[in-house]
């Protein structure tokens, strides 16, 4: 009989899961595509590159947008495209994935299986996934927040199978070897996430070691599969920079990492300012004319550079927030990229950076004395950590409370070819120009607003009351591991070390997207801090499960008991 009862519970369990996972693949879709034909240096120049990519161009011919993002989303749509699967449905089968292995990878260090069921159906439903910019948009955002989430349950995965049989310990292995790259390509700030791998990758290590069990030849294994993912990420690297080199002579990424280029951008960022000028100017018209006062291989494009901070209806003098900048002398330079390689725009860029530097160290060109986080981000100046204490809880609450989740319908923008490329690439039906009033764009639209209403709304609701049962139970379950650990009971201490890999680089993200983002809206904020908030929820749902637990075993007079 309860060989019958398990069988009809687990029965129960697989359709209730089918039942939520089909209902989640109907909705995803069903919610329209925006195409953006004419975001030329965004959205559509990944279609260029998946083009070029499916022609064995690598590529394509070089310019000054060749080298300006990373390759992962453009293979993502060559891999959709070559196997014939409609955009949306790539993107929430793999997102399903990523969350399948996530639950899982939980389940294996906390051995909670009532856990891991809560976690998978409530990031299943995630508002950010429910977010215009990353499910409509055919851009990176989606496949992004899948693959932090892959990278973070493979490597989980990885660390709780490390004592079991070794086809298990390949299977996670091989999984971190290809998550990570493709991970850490798709966009080109990945570096935030290598915290949490080098945490987790060191307590694995660490845990082979102490374990009596291995012989030597049973512990090398061990040490191998557990490096192989970081040591996959650094042969991809030399190989998709020897790639850029064979095609364009730049042994590089992108050019703001390898290239004289980032070098002349941190030149400019760090030239000292009056401090009269607005925060949110990164890189201003008069550091411009400063370099160019002790830069002979700059002044040859003065004119240029006149007008391109100059609004020509009006003729005053603009200035570009944030990295506008960096895109703007792109244009200015344009000349540079005419060539069939990056050779002579870096000679250029290298004869700049020559000259200021020589001016830095004779002191005609004074530095500022902010510190730079990132060669090609500005720096932060003492007085800075009053700006975060000003706005860090605005933007803390704007990520807890998917303040800025939206959905919409929109007309696809861009040229007729760019339009249908971007089609025909994803295998997708797109809103063209001039078709919003009809049939099918309102009863998307009328979609589109029921998932707000009953879903994201939903999840807006509860947001905060679930942070912070979560953030309560996190602090309870610490306070268990710590009375376990006198008793020397290791029981939670896996799941303790996950947390604990999981905070830098959720913090270390935060505070760079906060940073960066200043300039802009902060709905752009929550966009840019999407792939936060899967961590975030995963720790919302921990904290609450141990919250329940710790309640439960309370009013049944029992000891702190874990629930199975």
């Amino acid at each position: 009989m309860n060989v019958f009862y398990q069988f009809l519970r687990k029965k129960w369990l697989l359709f209730l899961f089918l039942f939520f996972i089909i209902i989640r693949i109907i909705i995803a879709l069903r919610i329209p595509l925006f195409a953006q034909g004419n975001a030329g240096a965004d959205d559509y120049l990944y279609i260029v590159y998946a083009k070029s990519l499916l022609a064995g161009h690598w590529l394509g011919s070089f310019n000054s947008l060749t080298l300006v993002k990373s390759i992962s989303f453009s293979l993502f749509l060559v891999i959709n495209y070559a196997l014939g699967i409609p955009y949306r449905l790539a993107l929430i089968l793999y997102y399903l994935f990523s969350v399948t292995v996530l639950s899982y990878s939980i389940y294996k260090v906390s051995q909670k299986k009532v856990l891991s069921y809560i976690l998978f159906i409530f990031l299943l439903y995630s508002p950010i996934m429910l977010h215009q910019e990353n499910i409509q948009k055919i851009y990176r955002g989606g496949v992004l927040i899948s693959s932090t989430i892959l990278v973070i349950g493979a490597f989980i995965g990885l660390y709780a199978s490390i004592r079991e049989r070794k086809i298990k310990i390949i299977f996670w292995s091989i999984l971190s070897s290809i998550s990570l790259p493709f991970f850490y390509y798709l966009k080109e700030d990945s570096i935030w996430l290598m915290p949490f791998v080098v945490i987790l990758s060191i307590s694995s290590i660490i845990t082979v070691i102490i374990s009596k069990s291995q012989n030597f030849k049973d512990l090398s294994l061990h040490l191998l599969l557990i490096v192989l993912p970081i040591f996959s990420l650094t042969m991809v690297s030399l190989f998709y920079k020897n790639m850029n080199y064979k095609y364009y002579d730049e042994y590089t990424i992108t050019d703001r990492s390898g290239t004289y280029y980032k070098d002349f951008l941190h030149d400019l960022l760090v030239i000292q300012e009056s401090e009269k000028y607005q925060s949110n100017i990164w890189i201003s018209k008069s550091a411009v004319d400063k370099a160019e006062n002790y830069s002979p291989t700059l002044r040859k494009f003065s004119d240029q550079l006149n007008n391109s901070f100059t609004n020509y209806s009006t003729g005053q003098r603009i200035e570009y927030p944030g990295d506008m900048i960096f895109w703007k002398f792109r244009d200015t330079f344009s000349t540079l990229y005419l060539h069939k390689n990056g050779i002579y725009a870096n000679n250029f860029y290298k004869k700049v950076h020559n000259e200021l530097l020589h001016a830095f160290n004779t002191g005609k060109l004074k530095k500022s004395n902010r510190f730079y986080l990132s060669q090609v981000s500005q720096g932060l100046r003492f007085s800075d950590i009053l700006w975060f204490k000003n706005h860090t809880a605005n933007y803390f609450n704007t990520m807890i409370s998917y303040k800025y989740n939206k959905l919409s319908v929109n007309e696809a923008t861009g040229s007729f070819n760019q339009l249908l490329n971007m089609s025909e690439l994803t295998h997708s039906t797109i809103i063209w120009p001039g078709t919003i009033n009809t049939f099918f764009s309102k009863k998307s639209a009328i979609f589109v607003s029921f998932i707000q209403t009953h879903i994201t709304k939903f999840y807006q609701s509860i947001s905060k009351i679930v942070f912070i049962i979560g953030s309560i139970g996190i602090l309870l379950l610490l306070l268990q591991i710590l009375l376990q650990l006198l008793n020397k009971n290791y029981h939670l201490l896996p799941l303790l070390i996950v947390i604990f890999s999981m905070l830098p680089s959720a913090f270390a993200l935060f505070i760079g997207v906060e940073w960066f983002s200043r300039f802009l809206s902060i709905k752009k904020f929550y966009d840019y801090i999407s792939c936060a908030i899967p961590i975030m929820q995963t720790l919302e749902i921990i904290g609450c499960f141990f919250t329940f637990t710790f309640i439960i075993n309370f009013f049944r007079g029992k000891k702190v008991k874990d629930l199975e």
